[in-house]
């Protein structure tokens, strides 16, 4: 399968993401591993970056359901880059206890998951001295919502 093989290509990596962005808590100054995958098998440096912000679940899953993104990335020549929301998947801030109480689950809304995906997309382009390339984000479900 043509999809298969291009799901083969991709790279995954974890960001260190910042449990609150805004607080400035002491008690909020916790990192958490964030995982998202690549794919730069038609990028070159400053060409554009294709995003994907994930829905609510595992990355992998919705990486593997995005084709329309590889053949217009074939096109562009565009890195791919799908990033895992917080709370879902590998992406737990408080580990085990991440859904065990409402002080943790305050972490789980849209202003964090922006700043997280905010985070991490200026991470990549300066590690890959690709500062100038253009960032085009797609998603679905909530975590697109504030990006229209």
């Amino acid at each position: 399968m043509l999809v298969s093989a291009r799901i083969q290509r991709r790279a995954i990596g974890g960001g260190v993401g910042d449990t609150d962005h805004f607080t400035f808590q002491p008690e909020s100054s916790k990192i958490f591993y964030q995982k998202y995958l690549t794919n730069d098998q038609y990028w070159h440096r400053g060409a554009p970056i294709f995003v994907y912000t994930d829905n609510e679940g595992n990355i992998e899953w919705f990486a593997g359901n995005t084709s329309f993104m590889l053949d217009i990335a074939l096109k562009l020549q565009a890195l791919l880059v799908f990033i895992e929301h917080r709370f879902y998947g590998e992406s737990m801030p408080f580990g085990n206890d991440s859904y065990k109480s409402a002080k943790t689950l305050g972490y789980l809304n849209s202003q964090e998951a922006l700043a997280d995906f905010e985070a991490l997309i200026r991470s990549l382009k300066q590690n890959l001295s690709s500062e100038a390339s253009l960032v085009v984000v797609f998603g679905g479900s909530r975590p697109r919502q504030p990006w229209r």
